[in-house]
């Protein structure tokens, strides 16, 4: 899967200022426009991968680029992938992260979003569920893009889509198999 990430520095990467942490054992990086003074609402940058692939790399590009687009504070989560860390292992680490973002300086608190595609948008969901479930933090936003909800496969693009390129229901099968570990 890395193999497929171009090399070199992303376009407007030179326009953002990033950082590694880890915060209570789960990896983040930290993006904020560059010379930006004051607080900017945040965003849980939330990776793809079948809950399986993907990691904080897999999505560098796309976390600058949402960086510079909406002029906020983005935390990307490397959250734990299964089949070695089956659900909620990984939810949980992007809830770890979402407070962490709460309480980030140069945040603010009450303009919190989370954004991800595919498992990332699962998790997304996911996430602000957790969030109202245990009474925060907050959310004012979710982006859901092309989100992976839904187990059961049943669907029409699941029923239909078989052997499609790079994603159709066997892969999907793989991946839910892999993250619930045989939970319903």
């Amino acid at each position: 899967f890395d193999s497929w990430l171009p090399s070199g520095p992303v376009p407007g990467e030179e326009t953002v200022e990033t950082r590694d942490e880890v915060v209570d054992g789960v990896p983040v990086r930290v993006y904020r426009p560059a010379g930006v003074t004051g607080d900017l609402p945040g965003i849980l940058y939330l990776h793809g991968g079948g809950f399986c692939i993907g990691s904080i790399e897999t999505e560098h590009a796309g976390a600058v680029g949402l960086t510079n687009a909406i002029q906020a504070v983005v935390v990307s989560v490397d959250y734990r992938l299964a089949p070695e860390h089956p659900y909620p292992a990984g939810l949980e680490d992007c809830y770890t992260a979402l407070g962490f973002l709460a309480g980030l300086d140069g945040v603010v608190p009450d303009r919190l979003a989370v954004h991800g595609q595919s498992a990332g948008g699962g998790l997304s969901a996911a996430t602000a569920l957790l969030a109202r479930d245990r009474g925060g933090p907050a959310l004012c936003f979710q982006a859901l893009g092309i989100p992976e909800l839904d187990d059961r496969l049943g669907t029409p693009s699941m029923t239909a889509f078989t052997g499609t390129p790079m994603w159709a229901r066997p892969q999907a099968i793989k991946s839910w198999d892999y993250y619930l570990a045989g939970q319903p």
